[in-house]
């Protein structure tokens, strides 16, 4: 079909279906699938603040000592590794948190641990985002003594409580 084209009187072959693109289906297409990928990225990226929590948890298990935990943990422990290894949503890296916290001897912890332990089970229990299992994770590490961790968490852990702040959307 040849049609007179709006720029400078020429005639051009112009095809008129290509022009609903401009309006009706084609457009809510295009829409669909923007959203689509938007949504396609957005669970790439929680996806990532999983493995990065799950991180995080394992470096922190590492620097706690033995000497610090059950003795029932030494066996538990290979078995655990693996699960965070393959945890896939915030909820199953929460609950391998609560595992760690469970290991842990109370001599391990601040005393004014035992007033907010409830509180906090119940709360990370719940936990389903990435946010919520990172802040719950930042509560136990700071509720941890410093003579329960090893000397190299210390110097680790400011780029540790940086990175996992960022995913708790803390400062």
């Amino acid at each position: 079909m040849r049609v007179q084209s709006c720029l400078g009187g020429k005639t051009d072959a112009v095809d008129p279906v290509a022009n609903l693109s401009r309006t009706g289906a084609p457009r809510r297409s295009a829409l669909a699938v923007a959203a689509l990928s938007l949504l396609v990225t957005n669970q790439a990226r929680a996806d990532q603040h999983t493995k990065e929590v799950a991180k995080a948890l394992l470096e922190f298990e590492t620097a706690i000592p033995y000497s610090e935990v059950q003795p029932s943990w030494k066996k538990t422990r290979p078995a655990w590794l693996k699960q965070v290894e393959g945890a896939n949503t915030a909820a199953a890296v929460a609950k391998h948190i609560l595992q760690l916290e469970e290991s842990m001897k109370w001599e391990s912890v601040a005393k004014s641990w035992k007033a907010r332990r409830d509180g906090w089970r119940q709360a990370l229990g719940r936990a389903h985002t990435n946010s919520e299992a990172a802040h719950g994770l930042l509560e136990l590490e700071a509720e941890t003594k410093w003579d329960a961790v090893d000397a190299n968490w210390k110097q680790r852990r400011p780029d540790w409580l940086k990175e996992l702040k960022m995913i708790a959307g803390e400062k």
